[in-house]
């Protein structure tokens, strides 16, 4: 695919930043086209070993082909709890070729927040064919082990902290 340029450039022409920016982002468009129309679909995953309680959630998916995206994000109220090893179902269930029996193919990020202290990073993985888990990335020894979150780990979760989860992962049909 060759470069296309939304306007006719001359040999000495100051290419500014925001010129710079609309090549891009043109050529994006061409290069995958339903990029900029690629409609979310709102959601609604059953949650094990939490209590969204008066809390908030955020979730939504996309499918292309046969990979999913997802983005799910839970803000905590008062009466919200975090159980030990939480879960969430998937938006679609994924490819058998994940391993249902060992927790090893990871298919996102999470981020935790602990309100106006810290932030704190953890993979999320396909732990069956429909549930997702998360862990968090603890330094407290040589090099950086996964540990099951808890309700005081990797803090004590109370109303404000948040819980932020994307992936992508590959669907069964």
């Amino acid at each position: 695919m060759a470069w296309i340029s939304p306007t006719t450039r001359s040999t000495g022409d100051a290419i500014t930043a925001a010129i710079w920016n609309q090549d891009i982002k043109t050529n994006t468009d061409a290069a995958f086209p339903l990029a900029p129309d690629i409609a979310w679909t709102a959601w609604t995953p059953t949650l094990a070993n939490l209590t969204l309680g008066n809390g908030s959630r955020t979730s939504v998916y996309t499918r292309v082909g046969r990979w999913i995206y997802f983005d799910l994000a839970i803000v905590f109220g008062s009466t919200s709890s975090m159980g030990t090893a939480p879960t969430f179902t998937l938006p679609v269930t994924a490819s058998s070729r994940y391993n249902p029996a060992a927790v090893t193919q990871a298919l996102g990020t999470c981020v935790l927040l602990d309100s106006g202290t810290a932030n704190y990073l953890g993979p999320v993985y396909v732990s069956s064919t429909t549930v997702g888990t998360f862990a968090c990335t603890g330094v407290g020894a040589t090099y950086a082990t996964l540990n099951a979150i808890t309700a005081t780990v990797p803090f004590t979760w109370t109303t404000g902290d948040a819980l932020s989860v994307i992936g992508t992962y590959e669907s069964a049909a």
